[in-house]
């Protein structure tokens, strides 16, 4: 930096000012810090609630001269250095910077005063801790100090001349102006109410001079007022007639007076510069909040924020300066998140809503069965893989018919038919507990396997070879007529029903009537039917006892006369072998005189031949009745 620059520059460089910043930054270690640097934002420091600074955190910083301070080189260690010129421009005898704002009235570069400063809390836009700022306090009536403008650029020009306002009534009105970025660490200008006192012209009576004199503090003929200096910018201009404000000429306490009645130009109709943060909006403002919090729907430059012009301010989120709104800062300056209707990278859904159960939950997680939420149409999600508990895999309750078989069931399959191998209780059937139930026939509550419900629960089946229930036999098969019957009962004689091997049951147990008292058949002597072993049956030639009645020849009778009163019995076998001799005797007759005359020499047909039982033919001997006829 050469001499002339630095004594002919009004304006302060970014380097002199953030060397000079007089800013700490620290970290609450406090309960609720982070509730705490919320609401302390804006506020002075040492406001209740809000965190101090650590011990050593705000240690008087040492000014040293540098040791070529004067020789009009700028060294690394100096901000600068005009040679023997220092502390008669810009450059201070030490070479530091004297500017607005540094806590020194310089009274060579046109400093009337320097504006009060205060601590207040703030943001650090770089490690987003709470910081310290220093800010001017802004008074808005009586004589104040008027601060530095500053543009993005951190060049500052103006300020630290006094202004007049308004008369204060009551308490003091008060304003923290945008963040100081220039101020040095030196003590705080103190305050000469006297001074201000001074400066409080009050208006002295009219004068009756004839020929009036501006500037001798009396108010003549014609003047407006009087106030006995040369300062064209307090209450009373040189010429001592009031400011009017839109005459294009700035003078009085007016701050700019551009020669109009246009209220959002660069001079509103107040001509008072724009003072952006006193809670009215004008000049070229867009907002003012009255605040100076830079993160509210009104930012400290009092424009509205523009969301993707790379800065991010006011109520923006972020602001990356493109319109892609699927990064990680949507097209409205918000952080992506979960419920902002945008399906960011990692979410799967993004309906814009905090219901949980519908189709995309809180956490932009499409709903499946598993997820823990009961979405709709889900009964039950308990976000295991385990189906046998109380909410099964398909998010539904488990219940006996869903075909799960559960902790405490025996089996499920999946139906209503309570009379199949699994019942409507999910319990196998449990043959003998007295209840009917799975593919049982019966159950009669016992394990008694020849009663009416054997012990397996199944009602008997004749014929399948298992004598149960009450069955009094099982041949395995279907034969009706073999010692079992198709029923399964043994066969009863005299009970009138031809059944197993009986040969005829006539609904008795006597004999002697055709059917014996075990079921087999008799013969019966008269009833027409020859039987058995009789000879005949009702025939004239026949007896009574089914026989064939004999020829009875004289010698018969006699024989039969001559026994007199023997028994009926003996004379029957009397009778009976006499038949038999006679049935033999006409059978045999013709070989009967053959065999006569062989034995006794008499000659036959057979030419005297003696004959023997091999000449009679076979057919005589079997069937002899062959013969009776020739």
């Amino acid at each position: 930096m050469n001499k002339k620059t630095l004594i002919k520059t009004g304006t302060i460089s970014v380097a002199a000012t953030v060397m000079l910043a007089a800013v700490v930054t620290f970290i609450t270690s406090k309960p609720n810090g982070l509730l705490a640097q919320v609401n302390c934002i804006g506020m002075p420091y040492g406001t209740d609630g809000c965190p101090l600074k650590e011990e050593g955190d705000a240690e008087d910083v040492q000014i040293v001269t540098p040791p070529n301070c004067g020789d009009g080189v700028l060294n690394a260690d100096e901000e600068c250095d005009a040679g023997r010129y220092n502390g008669m421009s810009r450059c201070s005898k030490i070479c530091t910077v004297i500017y607005c704002g540094d806590s020194i009235v310089s009274p060579h570069v046109g400093e009337e005063c320097e504006p009060e400063t205060q601590e207040v809390y703030a943001i650090d836009q770089t490690t987003g801790e709470l910081t310290v700022e220093i800010q001017y306090v802004q008074k808005t009536c009586g004589t104040v100090c008027d601060v530095p403008e500053c543009n993005a650029q951190g060049d500052c020009s103006g300020g630290c001349v006094y202004s007049f306002l308004s008369e204060c009534i009551g308490d003091e009105s008060v304003t923290l102006v945008a963040p100081v970025s220039v101020l040095s660490q030196g003590e705080e200008e103190e305050e000469e109410e006297d001074e201000d006192e001074e400066e409080q012209h009050a208006t002295p009576p009219p004068s009756v001079v004839a020929n009036p004199v501006c500037g001798n503090g009396l108010v003549e003929k014609d003047e407006d007022c009087d106030d006995g200096n040369r300062n064209n910018y307090d209450e009373c201009p040189n010429d001592c007639e009031t400011s009017v404000c839109g005459d294009g000429v700035r003078e009085g306490v007016e701050q700019c007076d551009d020669g109009n009645h246009i209220n959002t130009d660069d001079c509103p109709i107040n001509c008072q510069l724009p003072y952006c943060g006193n809670g009215i909006r004008e000049g070229r403002e867009e907002c003012d909040d009255g605040n100076q919090n830079n993160f509210d729907s009104c930012p400290t430059d009092c424009i509205k924020t523009v969301c993707g012009d790379s800065e991010r301010e006011g109520t923006e989120e972020c602001d990356d300066g493109n319109r892609v709104d699927d990064d990680g800062c949507t097209n409205s300056c918000k952080l992506v998140r979960c419920g902002d209707s945008i399906i960011q990278q990692g979410e799967e859904c993004d309906d814009g809503n905090k219901v949980d159960s519908d189709a995309c939950s809180n956490t932009c997680r499409r709903a499946t069965c598993g997820d823990e939420i009961i979405q709709d149409g889900e009964e039950c999600d308990d976000g295991n893989a385990i189906n046998t508990d109380q909410c099964t895999n398909s998010c539904k309750k488990s219940i006996c018919g869903d075909g799960i078989v559960q902790k405490g069931e025996e089996c499920d399959d999946e139906n209503r038919d309570g009379f199949d191998a699994c019942p409507n209780n999910c319990l196998l059937p449990k043959c003998g507990n007295g209840v009917k139930e799975g593919q049982e026939e019966c159950d009669d509550g016992n394990r008694n396997d020849y009663d009416d419900c054997p012990s397996d629960c199944q009602l008997t089946v004749c014929g399948d070879g298992i004598r149960e229930g009450k069955e009094q036999c099982d041949d395995g098969n279907l034969v009706d007529d073999d010692s079992c019957p198709n029923y399964c009962r043994l066969p009863v004689c005299g009970n009138g029903r031809l059944e197993g091997q009986e040969e005829c049951d006539d609904g008795n147990t006597k004999n002697g009537d055709g059917c014996d008292r075990k079921c087999e058949y008799e013969s019966v002597c008269g009833n027409g039917v020859q039987e058995d072993e009789e000879e005949c049956d009702g025939e004239d030639d026949c007896n009574d006892k089914c026989h064939m009645k004999m020829a009875v020849s004289s010698t018969d009778e006699a024989i039969i006369s001559s026994v007199g009163n023997a028994s009926y019995v003996e004379l029957g076998v009397i009778a009976a072998a006499g038949t038999l001799f006679l049935a033999l005797l006409l059978i045999f007759r013709k070989n009967i005189v053959s065999l006569i005359i062989s034995l006794f020499g008499k000659k036959g047909k057979t030419g005297g031949k003696p004959l023997s039982l091999d000449d009679i033919p076979l057919d005589e001997l079997e069937m002899p009745w062959h013969s009776w006829n020739k």
